[in-house]
């Protein structure tokens, strides 16, 4: 994979040892804003609240097995983590992906080319998606809830969605969702060594694997 390829999401690679070998700029933002609840300590991943079941979560990757964690963050949504194996030239890597729910936004833009919507009809979509009620889109957009309904109406129409929460769904889960500004073009590193972040300054500015990192980083 070439660097303009490499992904905006946030992406850790732990090595054998399950120390953080290749850290990229996105998943260094979503620690920073996450400290409580997920950070590096000594180029290892620490999460604060239960650091027992992420032990365990990557442990699991390191025999070579898919796993998956949601950390708690009290009044929002769950950060959450998959660890996989990353077999690559004899070294088994573990590839860590994070995903922040808050983080990722429906693009207006892609849902009009996706489900033939109007403009406005895309943000009514996208306000949905975010967890916006009638009454906030309408203020939003300076119409009346009435107006917001009747957008409703077309959109589920449009995207052969019987109910709000099915469209939402659709979305979600569709191509139209991207990072978050604050992680937009943070792609990963070309190459290998430890970004370092704020918690680990100074701890591992010389590390660096055995053999260049892989290039796959992209989280499924």
């Amino acid at each position: 994979m070439t660097e303009s390829f490499a992904p905006a999401w946030p992406c850790i690679l732990l090595d054998g040892q399950l120390a953080a070998a290749q850290i990229n700029p996105a998943a260094l933002r979503l620690l920073a804003a996450n400290e409580p609840v997920l950070c590096l300590r000594r180029q290892r991943l620490h999460a604060p609240g239960d650091p027992l079941a992420l032990g365990r979560c990557l442990a699991a990757a390191a025999r070579g097995e898919r796993s998956a964690l949601a950390l708690a963050r009290p009044g929002r949504p769950a950060l959450t983590l998959l660890a996989e194996p990353l077999p690559t030239d004899g070294l088994d890597w573990v590839r860590v992906c994070l995903r922040d729910p808050e983080l990722e936004l429906p693009d207006p833009r892609l849902l009009q080319s996706l489900f033939g919507f109007t403009p406005t009809e895309a943000v009514v979509a996208a306000g949905l998606a975010q967890g916006m009620d009638s009454a906030e889109l309408a203020r939003t957009l300076g119409v009346q809830p009435n107006t917001v309904h009747s957008h409703i109406k077309r959109v589920l129409l449009k995207s052969g969605a019987r109910r709000q929460s099915r469209l939402v769904s659709l979305i979600l889960r569709s191509v139209a969702m991207l990072p978050h500004p604050l992680l937009a073009g943070a792609a990963c590193p070309p190459g290998p060594g430890l970004a370092q972040t704020g918690n680990d300054a100074g701890q591992g500015a010389g590390h660096s694997p055995p053999q260049p990192l892989p290039a796959a980083c992209a989280c499924n």
